[in-house]
């Protein structure tokens, strides 16, 4: 019986329709996570923008100014606080009153008396009077009472309800340093906090107390929720406080339906991303939190997720088709392709080397141009060109026009006193300087040129005589020598700095012969006169 054995085409058909799935597979694994991602640095700036807008509404707000501002300057209730006037004062009442009309969120504006106890007090019509009230053991007022504006959340122990308590000092005198003789206290409802977190229509959205109980969301199921069963300890310390009313009175609090700490989290079966932001309020036991929940399994539907993975295969599938048929013009394009990067990096790393070596001439120029003499110009040439071109001997002839000689000027691996002058067409220096021509030897066994090498000198490998010429007159010469000879890029450089050179060295003999001519006027001007 013949064994059936398929085909390469068969195969490779084979292999694409599979690749053709796991790419549409992919397609929508990789959409989605795209999708949650950006989701996520949304949901992240919208828990930051929100925060803020609730610390906004608080501790920036109007209330806050206008508390503070009646704690520090009105006398009449400076007056009932010392018992100086009764707590119905007509004028305390008029400030009090002012205050909570100002504000249709406002359910109460009191004075709170040096023991702790509600004083003067005003609330809306149908409200509960608050005189007599214990309020020493919030820390609204003992914030307060410490000189602290502050603003604190909690559940009205009368009202049972949320509310936020706007509080500040009452102080003996017009001045933030004056002793503090009781606290300014304005509770406004939470309904602007309440609003914002109904507008988030994405998942849930809490306020958590220090204490990571929420107070405020806009799913009531979760009110009153903590975020892990707390110790026996912490209980007592949150009933203590009585931050939360009677939430807390009876039984173990129920927890939260998922982990705050968590990035992703599961609610009613759905994932859900989580982002927190902190909310400042200067409560004592530290930030408040604003939490926002997002649902990402509701961000692709069915139908979308069907049409990526239909259209990644779908895309593959006809892809891999011309593939195959046009495999070979394909592999030509990727050649070419190739070669074209290959040849972009190399035009690319021409252009970073033309740009670093216009910089170095740059920098040479500036050094030469800073030159005081031709000693100083030798030692500043030495400097800069010695390691650029990798010589291991440099030598500095100046020409002479009136002995027609050129004169060395100093050195690199070489005594200076091993160079003599050279008259104009004597020796290799003569000659260079005399038909302005570069002279080179591959070969320079047979040069007079010894380099200094450790203890002992060395022939070298390759020579350069470089004249510098500038108007057609030639300024100098310079000797360039290397054990290791120079390389084809080392010579274009150097052919391009003979320029500069000639160009620094030519405006450095301005420089020096316009000083000479200076001096000698000043010599001239200075001298006595003839007697007659």
């Amino acid at each position: 019986m013949t064994r059936f054995k398929p085909s390469r085409p068969v195969i490779y058909k084979a292999l694409l329709l599979a690749a053709s799935v796991l790419v549409g597979i992919c397609a929508v694994e990789l959409t989605q996570a795209q999708i949650e991602n950006n989701f996520k640095e949304m949901l992240s700036l919208n828990a930051k923008r929100q925060a803020d807008e609730v610390t906004s509404i608080t501790v920036n707000g109007n209330v806050m100014g206008a508390t503070a501002a009646l704690g520090l300057i009105h006398e009449p209730l400076k007056s009932v606080a010392r018992g100086d006037l009764p707590l119905d004062d007509p004028a305390v009442a008029a400030a009090l009153g002012a205050i909570g009309s100002a504000y249709d969120d406002a359910t109460g504006v009191y004075m709170v008396m040096p023991q702790g106890l509600i004083g003067s007090n005003w609330y809306p019509p149908g409200g509960k009077p608050l005189t007599g009230s214990v309020v020493k053991f919030r820390p609204y007022y003992q914030l307060a009472m410490q000189g602290r504006n502050n603003v604190y959340v909690a559940i009205g122990t009368t009202t049972g309800v949320p509310a936020l308590y706007f509080a500040a000092p009452l102080y003996s005198e017009t001045s933030p340093a004056s002793p503090v003789i009781g606290a300014t206290v304005a509770r406004i409802n939470t309904q602007s906090i309440q609003a914002i977190l109904d507008g988030w229509s994405s998942g849930p959205a809490l306020l958590l107390s220090p204490q990571s109980i929420t107070l405020l969301s806009n799913k009531p199921e979760l009110n009153a929720l903590i975020a892990s069963e707390p110790s026996a300890q912490t209980l007592k310390e949150i009933k203590a406080l009585k931050q939360f009313g009677s939430s807390f009175e009876k039984g173990l609090p129920k927890t939260l339906p998922f982990d705050i700490q968590k990035e992703v989290v599961t609610v009613n079966g759905n994932r859900h991303a989580l982002a927190r932001a902190p909310v400042h309020w200067d409560d004592p036991l530290g930030p408040w939190t604003l939490l926002l929940l997002g649902d990402l399994d509701s961000l692709m539907s069915p139908a979308y997720k069907t049409m990526v993975g239909l259209g990644g295969f779908s895309v593959t599938l006809l892809l891999g088709w011309l593939g195959l048929f046009f495999r070979k013009y394909l592999i030509k394009a990727r050649t070419e392709r190739l070669y074209a990067i290959t040849e972009l990096q190399i035009y690319t790393k021409k252009l970073e080397a033309e740009s670093e070596f216009k910089n170095y001439l740059a920098s040479l120029a500036n050094a030469l141009n800073e030159s005081l003499n031709h000693a100083d110009f030798s030692q500043r040439l030495i400097s800069g060109v010695v390691q650029r071109v990798k010589a291991d001997y440099l030598a500095l002839y100046l020409y002479e026009d009136q002995t027609q000689q050129l004169l060395p000027a100093g050195g690199f691996g070489v005594r200076r006193q091993d160079l003599t002058p050279t008259t104009l067409g004597e020796g290799l220096i003569g000659q260079c300087a005399k038909s302005m021509q570069v002279i080179a030897f591959a070969s320079a066994h047979d040069l007079p040129i010894q380099i200094i090498w450790g203890q002992g000198t060395i022939t070298p490998q390759s020579v350069l005589l470089l004249p510098l010429v500038q108007m057609n007159e030639i300024l100098g010469v310079v000797v360039l020598a290397s054990v290791h000879g120079f390389h084809a890029e080392t010579h274009k450089e150097i052919n391009t700095l003979l320029q500069t050179l000639s160009i620094q060295l030519g405006i450095l003999n301005r420089n020096l012969s316009n000083k000479m001519h200076i001096s000698g006027e000043m010599a001239g001007a200075t001298s006595p006169s003839p007697s007659t």
